[in-house]
This record gives structure tokens, C-alpha cells and sequence, in this order.
């Protein structure tokens, strides 16, 4: 298979394909729009996705030096109950711990076999011999910490990050000295760290070219669907592939996964910006 053109792989759309082969082929290959709702709560669900990228865009605004004053002002003034909450929560956990330069809203890509791999990263801090790399996320309800670990994009950050350091630092550094952040806007002290090592990046490496490699060469029956109907519930493509036309509740999404334990699946609301990738 020939990848269209200007094609970038990304931790949502490499997600999209270990969740389901076929959804991937239809929404990054055949670029297919389809009318159906992702949850039946779709308003519910689209305030929630724009009130986290207004959080993402505080939080640069922040660490873009903006007067805190002002952006306090922005936090009062939004119309999601939860976003004074989430601010607060982060003014009191962040902050403190931030030391270093830091860089946010910072995008990099690296090359896998001549195939472009991008991140797209909230923040990246560096300070002294320490690289880390903070996600910011929205969610109504904690996530199981097998899941964060099982997410494609704790293999991609700091993945990318590794092999591209050398675009905002000049000194060398290794895969160990790289720590990634998952902070919860709603749940502040329940951080998940997730140390990197540097055999942690060559197992990356190997499955992550691996992946790009099958996807591009992987004939057009290989985008089979997933036999997990559950996934479809939340597939805006179900009716496409007559797995139902009913979607399931954003309320029940959590529960649904955790009793499929299906720890690889992932629909980020969190992530807007990466679904045009």
C-alpha cells in the first residue's frame, strides 16, 4: 500500500490502526467522512473535548509568560464548572515542580524507514540532567494505570524525543534520562511517571518501525476489523461496517473498557488536535 500523500504517523492514527485496521484505512487512508456520532452524548462529548484544549491553551498561555492575572480571568470566565477546578488544581501541582528551561507546546518528528513520525507534546522541560515530558489530561475519571502504560503514545514521546533532543538541546542525551508525565487536571495527585530506559527505546524502536512498516506494505485485505464489538460502540464508522447504528454513552466509556479490559483501546478527547493528523 501506497500511504497518501503527505501521510504523518502519529500516536493517535498508529492507535487507530492497533485498535482496528480497518478504521485506520478508512479514516487516514480513504479519508472517509461518515455522518454517525462517536457517543450518543455528542454535545456532552464536544464540550468536553473543547473545554481540554482551551485547558491545553491556558496552560501554554502560562508558560508562554502571560500575566497570571489575566489568565485567571480567562479561567472565571469559562463556561465549563469543571475548568476553575482543573486551573486551580494546576496552579497548586505544576508550578512548584517545574525547574529548567521549558518548552511548551512543542512538536517534533523523526524518520522510521523514510516514513515521518510526529509528536505534538503539551510540555517538555529540561533541567540539568533531566528530560520530562508532561501530558496534560481532562478525563472525568482516572485511568487505569495499565492503560496510560499501554497507550501508544507513552511509546511514541519519548521515543521522538529521544532520537530528536538535538533540535532544542546541544548536549548528548540518553534514553534514561527521560521521564514522561501523565497529570490529570481533575484527579491533581494521582501523577503517572513513566521512566524511560534505554531498553525501553530500542523495544520502541523495533515494534514502532515495525508498525509504520506494516502499515505501508500491508495489502489493502489486510485492514481487517477488530472482532471487539465494544470498540465499535464508539467507532464513527459502525453503521459503515453494520456493527450497529446505536453509539454507547462517553458516560459508560470507561466502564465498558474496564470490564472488556481492553487495555490498548483509547479514544483521547483530550487530543483534538491530533485528529486531523
Amino acid at each position: 500500500m501506497k500511504p497518501p500523500e503527505g501521510l504523518l504517523f502519529s500516536q493517535s492514527n498508529l492507535q487507530d490502526y492497533v485498535n482496528c485496521h480497518y478504521q485506520f484505512y478508512l479514516r487516514h487512508i480513504q479519508k472517509l467522512s461518515w455522518p454517525a456520532l462517536l457517543t450518543d452524548d455528542a454535545l456532552e462529548a464536544e464540550k468536553h473535548m473543547h473545554s481540554g484544549a482551551r485547558f491545553h491553551a491556558l496552560v501554554q498561555q502560562y508558560f508562554l509568560g502571560l500575566p497570571i492575572e489575566s489568565l485567571d480571568q480567562v479561567a472565571e470566565a469559562d463556561p465549563n464548572e469543571q475548568f476553575q477546578t482543573w486551573w486551580r488544581n494546576f496552579k497548586q501541582s505544576i508550578p512548584p515542580k517545574i525547574k529548567g528551561e521549558t518548552f511548551p507546546e512543542l512538536t517534533l518528528i523523526t524518520r522510521l524507514n523514510g516514513h515521518r513520525l510526529v509528536a505534538k507534546y503539551d510540555l517538555i522541560t529540561i533541567d540539568k540532567d533531566q528530560l520530562t515530558i508532561y501530558d496534560w489530561k481532562t478525563a472525568q475519571r482516572l485511568p487505569k494505570t495499565t492503560t496510560l502504560n499501554a497507550r501508544i503514545q507513552s511509546r511514541v514521546y519519548p521515543f521522538v524525543l529521544a532520537r530528536e533532543i538535538s533540535s532544542i538541546s546541544l548536549k548528548t542525551w540518553q534514553p534514561g534520562q527521560i521521564k514522561m508525565i501523565y497529570w490529570q487536571a481533575q484527579y491533581p495527585g494521582q501523577v503517572h511517571a513513566i521512566a524511560y530506559t534505554q531498553e525501553m527505546f530500542e523495544a520502541d524502536l523495533a515494534y514502532l518501525t515495525h508498525l509504520v512498516d506494516e502499515i505501508v506494505q500491508l495489502p489493502i485485505e489486510g485492514f481487517t476489523k477488530t472482532p471487539h464489538l465494544t470498540f465499535c460502540k464508539y467507532c464513527n464508522f459502525r453503521s459503515f461496517c453494520d456493527k450497529g447504528i446505536s453509539a454507547g454513552l462517553l458516560s459508560e466509556l470507561d466502564r465498558d473498557l474496564d470490564d472488556l479490559d481492553l487495555s490498548a483501546f483509547n479514544i483521547d478527547l483530550d487530543q483534538v488536535e491530533e485528529i486531523s493528523f
